[in-house]
């Protein structure tokens, strides 16, 4: 059992690393320093004490008012920095404190930063998608890891599939550009086979996701497209059957998470 000491100090990290990545999200599709100049409210431009800044407390401590101003703040700040702690917790408790939660940990909070961007903005900053890149063949380089090599060998595509515009095109280039021995792993959602769960999951995803979308980034349209975009996706034997048509002859796919999401292997 992990010692609560330990589970407590991983979710003050994840608090603090949930604030940073708001600073991230709001100011990299701009362009600017996450470092100059501080944090200000964007309705008067005061600058935001530290006193303010404290995650989630701050939040409910001001009633998500401005001290300055008294404009409202997003409810998007404190459900980040809550995000980004219960990941950090949740990562030591499955990894105990070990480099595999750091890294799991990292690579889930970019995942959150690029989906909040992509909500608000439509578009992944290169300081996620890069620095992520960069991140994960530094870990590589750790005691009992793979190599870096290796770890650059792999192809790896998480929800990204459904983008693309020609499936069969798409990936005979990832054929064509995969070394002898690298292998592509495709991370994609799917519908439940199970008829109940199909029938909760559809509630969720039609009515429920778009809402919080709607929330966190401010956009009424943000994750709307989700749904419509993954009942048009090929399921996952029929995705299988393109892998193996654009030349990878072994083919491997299993679900997870109830069904909710499949992982294929070529």
């Amino acid at each position: 059992m992990t010692d609560p000491a330990v589970l407590f100090f991983a979710g003050l990290v994840g608090l603090a690393l949930g604030s940073f990545l708001n600073v991230c999200v709001v100011r990299w599709p701009r362009g600017a320093s996450v470092v100059r100049p501080g944090s200000a409210c964007p309705a008067c431009s005061k600058p935001v004490r530290w006193h303010d800044q404290i995650p989630v407390v701050s939040w409910l401590v001001l009633r998500a008012r401005c001290r300055a101003c008294g404009a409202r703040i997003s409810l998007r700040y404190p459900l980040v920095e809550a995000a980004a702690a219960t990941t950090c917790v949740a990562m030591v408790l499955t990894r105990s404190v070990s480099l595999e939660a750091v890294g799991g940990s990292l690579f889930l909070l970019i995942l959150l930063g690029i989906a909040l961007t992509d909500a608000r903005c439509y578009l992944i900053p290169d300081e996620f998608s890069l620095g992520g890149a960069a991140a994960g063949l530094a870990l590589a380089l750790a005691p009992g890891g793979i190599t870096p090599g290796t770890a650059a060998l792999g192809a790896t595509v998480g929800f990204g599939v459904r983008n693309l515009s020609d499936l069969s095109a798409g990936f005979a280039e990832l054929h064509r550009v995969l070394r002898p021995g690298g292998r592509l792993v495709i991370l994609e959602f799917t519908v439940p086979p199970r008829r109940l769960l199909r029938a909760a999951y559809m509630v969720y995803f039609n009515h429920i996701l778009p809402l919080v979308g709607r929330l966190v980034s401010g956009h009424p349209w943000a994750y709307s497209y989700l749904p419509r975009s993954v009942r048009d996706f090929p399921g996952p034997e029929e995705l299988a059957g393109l892998l193996r048509r654009a030349g990878f002859a072994k083919v491997d796919w299993f679900l997870i998470s109830g069904g909710i999401a499949a992982i294929h292997v070529a």
